[in-house]
């Protein structure tokens, strides 16, 4: 089925529009990311701005996330969080956009505003 549906390589075409929407994330939120791929696991990290503990600046996340229509995991390590983004291998490149989309507005919400 992963050969025939074409899925490896969707997965490889998919970590360039990734890495290309987790950039801008970074531009948008003007803050610095580091950025992980393989494929479609991918993850960014950054630092938290310093009002509230880091685990319930994670919930945050999560929550406006969630209600923006895309589940993800996020964890904090000291004032660090790292979002993890593993989509399905069907995903296209404009599902991919829209849901940068709806994280880049949800974490305006929790970390843009110092």
């Amino acid at each position: 089925i992963v050969e025939r549906e074409g899925l490896v390589a969707n997965a490889a075409a998919g970590e360039a529009v990734v890495r290309e929407c987790m950039a801008r994330l970074g531009e948008d939120l003007g803050r610095e990311v580091e950025i992980s791929a393989r494929g479609l696991l991918t993850s960014v990290e950054f630092d938290l701005p310093g009002r509230e503990p880091p685990a319930d600046a994670v919930r945050r996340i999560c929550h406006e996330c969630y209600e923006r229509g895309v589940i993800l995991r996020a964890a904090a390590e000291g004032r660090r969080a790292t979002v993890y983004f593993y989509p399905p291998l069907v995903v296209t490149a404009d599902d991919i956009r829209a849901a940068f989309a709806a994280v880049t507005d949800a974490l305006r919400v929790v970390v843009a505003a110092e």
